[in-house]
């Protein structure tokens, strides 16, 4: 897994306090858009736990460990806007997108 770096970012939002993320790399490389995210206990002190999807991966791609990058939580909030009312959620929770807006998934 690569790290992505920021420098000299500057943020107002608190996505900069919650360190890194997991991201399929089509969310940074290719603009795709979130479509599925989660947050669960952190791996370590810099992961906040969240993990950003295009919800279309396969079992196969998930499989893949060079597909996903550590990225900067406050970096990726700047790309994909709609995320940031999230990100102060406690884990776990899971977010998908639905019809125009990310949704909270009802666990059974």
């Amino acid at each position: 897994m690569t790290q992505h770096t920021e420098l000299n970012g500057k943020s107002s939002h608190s996505p900069i306090l919650l360190g890194y993320v997991i991201v399929n790399k089509e969310l940074i490389d290719n603009g795709k858009s979130i479509g599925y995210f989660y947050r669960e206990e952190p791996d370590s002190n810099e992961d906040s736990g969240w993990r950003f999807f295009t919800g279309e991966e396969t079992q196969e791609f998930v499989d893949k460990a060079e597909n996903f990058v550590l990225y900067s939580a406050s970096k990726l909030a700047a790309l994909h806007p709609a995320i940031l009312p999230f990100l102060g959620l406690n884990a776990p929770v899971e977010l998908e997108w639905y019809e125009d807006d990310y949704v909270i998934v009802e666990e059974a």
